[in-house]
């Protein structure tokens, strides 16, 4: 039960939206080596999506869309915590990374849902899709015409 209070108070809006003071403790170093993880997992998984994805394009949309999102996140929370260091009057506030943390909760959050939900019914759609490329007949080109028949003006 403390630890909920504790919670909520690290969560008040009246201590997410106070004046910067100095940097209390490791957390913000350890906030930012986690973003740094995060988004050079984010550019592992939006350059190499190809690679990672063995070929299959449905996999390689969502590495390549989630992989951009975590990258972007990622460094705005870099971008908050430098700036959480150097004590800026508005842009040191504590909302800025608690937001860029929702965000990425939120992107997870996503993520889960997608998967649970809509990835199945996308996974069978992209089955059929390469099934019938696979099968298709193949159709008889249409002869072109010879440039001679064309008229010269």
């Amino acid at each position: 039960m403390d630890l909920l209070v504790s919670l909520a108070e690290w969560l008040s809006p009246e201590r997410l939206l106070e004046d910067p003071r100095s940097v209390e403790g490791g957390a913000y170093l350890s906030v930012a080596v986690a973003l740094a993880l995060i988004g050079i997992l984010g550019a592992l998984l939006s350059t190499r999506a190809q690679l990672l994805s063995r070929g299959n394009t449905l996999h390689e949309g969502l590495m390549r869309t989630y992989g951009t999102w975590l990258v972007w996140l990622a460094v705005f929370g870099l971008l908050a915590t430098v700036v959480r260091y150097a004590n800026a009057p508005f842009f040191s506030k504590r909302i800025w990374l608690a937001l860029d943390l929702m965000a990425i909760l939120g992107l997870a959050a996503y993520f889960v849902i997608y998967r649970l939900t809509t990835y199945r019914r996308d996974l069978e759609r992209y089955h059929e899709n390469l099934r019938a490329q696979r099968f298709r007949l193949a159709s008889h080109p249409r002869p072109r015409r010879s440039r001679s028949g064309h008229r010269r003006r």
